[in-house]
């Protein structure tokens, strides 16, 4: 390439007008926070507005290309015959420098255009001084080849890999968009239900585009909400692969005790085993004996103590727990003021689980549950794959699919009024006869079909059953433990406490109805008792009207269908007096 064509210095000659652009005090190009390839030290408090740049270390990982309020939106535009014009070859001809987008410890994030394809895209090119280390010049191409080869919905595509004149480059899709952090930012409007929802959708994305690198064999390392762009029409990409870990296998972690070769399967995906091949590269991966890896906010144990024989699917696992937490808490899982502060809790593992650190968040405890359980010390107590965990999460979203269904036959009963319960059942097929027992008689309150919830009324109160619930024919009923509502509705939450006041509200009213139900019980029977007496009694020795119990009873009993407890109860409750001695039942109110 010619000195004239070049223009400059062709892709040096990019950097270097960044360089004496930045001399001058113009600005060069849209400048970006530093990407995911300087970790910078994130604390509690954020920092005083005259740090002109948070304190980096060098860890090298992978870039970020953040585009905040792109305006370049323009219209597809095909170069018509008039226009037509040969295409170029040369990189700087054929890619427009449009300014830096980001930079990191290998390479600088350009924003160009292609002049063949017209469109933007974005370019990461490595720095010049680079050039004569091997492992970095390693690293980079191993980046571009390992994200050239997960071509997935949610991975950011490679374009072209190349070089100018020495200065090795690669071209990949510019994300419009922000990252999971900024959404994490901004203001939740309506219901914070609503926005679990939300990133939870989002979060499902992640895990799709993780559970097919696994399947190919590629472990990311570096799994955090900077590293995952939605696109401005709901598009999610994971970014930043330049620490990715290459397996040397498909199909997921291998389970205890197989032998080479043997992995969980990952049929889910949709993909034949046969058929998947593990990701390669040109170059072995250089030794990272005893290094640190990652960032430290999100850090398996594992990465914190630099046992990289120990890393595998299950890191990765661990680093997704951490982006679930800071959607919950709005915080990474460590924090600290000090980098050695927040390694030594990442690798202690030391967590403090989300409903804790964030009470007022209001976080739903099953996705608490699930965030913990990825982030266990212990790579076998976490979930063993990533499929495992999006199937949890969708039950989540799903509000209790997969709850364990029970039958039962005809005249079976579901509970028995007394008795301790701690149940919810939801009839899905079949009736149901609710009914309570009173005076030894079987008093009917409801007979109920297909969507009906009994059994609620204990478990709210926390007290004995107050009806039975027998099935008047086969019956199929969903189960809901007192457990599971607390884990769904938050029962020991401000959630708990506002459903158990309307509950207690609604079963205060539904007693007075029954007192006032029992009330009329009562005067019916004694009507009746009245009225026997006038017609078949007699006075007494009291000289009150009497008649003889053993007649009455027969009668009662027939009457209302109670046994002779029953009658004595109704008797007794409507101020009668009964003397089996002489067999005589009078009424004894003053």
């Amino acid at each position: 390439m010619s000195d004239d064509t070049k223009k400059g210095g062709g892709l040096l000659g990019w950097l270097l007008g960044d360089h004496r652009a930045a001399q001058a005090g113009r600005p060069a190009g849209d400048r970006m926070p530093a990407d995911a390839s300087s970790v910078a030290l994130r604390t509690s408090s954020p920092p005083s507005s005259s740090d002109s740049a948070p304190a980096v270390f060098s860890v090298p990982v992978a870039p970020g290309f953040v585009n905040r309020g792109d305006a370049d939106v323009s219209m597809a535009r095909p170069i018509t015959p008039r226009q037509a014009k040969r295409l170029n070859s040369e990189v700087t001809l054929r890619y427009a420098d449009k300014g830096e987008l980001a930079r990191g410890g290998m390479g600088s994030i350009r924003k160009v255009f292609d002049e063949n394809l017209q469109r933007s895209v974005a370019m990461k090119v490595m720095f010049p001084e680079h050039r004569d280390e091997a492992k970095i010049v390693q690293r980079f191409a191993e980046e571009a080849q390992i994200m050239g080869q997960l071509e997935h919905p949610n991975i950011v595509p490679v374009h072209d890999f190349g070089e100018d004149d020495g200065t090795k480059y690669f071209t990949m899709l510019y994300v419009r968009g922000k990252t999971l952090t900024d959404l994490l930012t901004e203001p939740i409007v309506g219901d914070q239900r609503e926005a679990y929802f939300r990133f939870l959708n989002i979060f499902l994305r992640v895990l799709d585009a993780v559970a097919f690198a696994h399947s190919r064999g590629v472990a990311h390392r570096d799994l955090k909400p900077d590293n995952i762009m939605v696109g401005n029409f709901g598009e999610v990409y994971l970014m930043d692969w330049g620490i990715a870990k290459l397996l040397h296998r498909v199909g997921g972690v291998p389970p205890s005790g197989a032998g080479p070769g043997k992995t969980i399967a990952m049929s889910a995906i949709g993909q034949n085993l046969d058929e998947l091949t593990p990701v390669r590269v040109r170059r072995a991966q250089g030794d990272e004996t005893g290094q640190i890896i990652g960032t430290f906010f999100y850090m398996a144990p594992e990465q914190a103590l630099a046992n990289l024989e120990q890393i595998d699917e299950r890191t990765d696992i661990f680093l997704l727990g951490g982006v679930l937490y800071e959607i919950l808490t709005k915080q990474p899982p460590y924090m600290g003021s000090t980098v050695v502060d927040v390694v030594r809790q990442a690798q202690a593992c030391r967590v403090v689980r989300p409903e804790l650190l964030s009470p007022e968040a209001n976080i739903p405890p099953s996705l608490s549950d699930i965030c913990m359980r990825c982030l266990q010390a212990e790579p076998a107590d976490r979930y063993q794959t990533v499929l495992e965990l999006k199937k949890d999460i969708e039950t989540f979203l799903k509000g209790g699919a997969g709850l364990p269904v029970r039958t039962f036959k005809a005249g079976e009963h579901l509970m028995h009024e007394g008795e301790p319960g701690d149940e919810v059942f939801i009839v899905q097929r079949g009736t149901v006869q609710v009914y309570t027992s009173q005076g030894g008689r079987r008093r009917g309150l409801a007979t109920l079909g297909p969507g009906a919830v009994v059994g609620e009324a204990a478990v709210f109160r926390a007290a004995p059953r107050s009806a039975s619930v027998v099935a008047a024919d086969d019956v199929q009923a969903v189960v809901v433990t007192r457990r599971q509502l607390e884990r769904e509705l938050g029962l020991n939450t401000w959630v708990g406490s506002l459903v158990t006041a309307l509950s207690e509200r609604f079963f205060a009213m539904n007693e007075k109805f029954t007192r006032a139900d029992e009330q009329v019980d009562v005067l019916r029977v004694s009507n009746w008792v009245l009225q026997y007496l006038y017609l078949y009694g007699h006075t007494g020795p009291s000289g009150r009207r009497e008649v003889a119990w053993s007649h009455l009873k027969q009668a009662a009993m027939a009457q209302f269908q109670r046994s002779e407890a029953g009658v004595r109860a109704a008797l007794a409750a409507g101020q009668f007096a009964i003397d089996d001695a002489r067999d005589a039942v009078w009424f004894a109110a003053s």
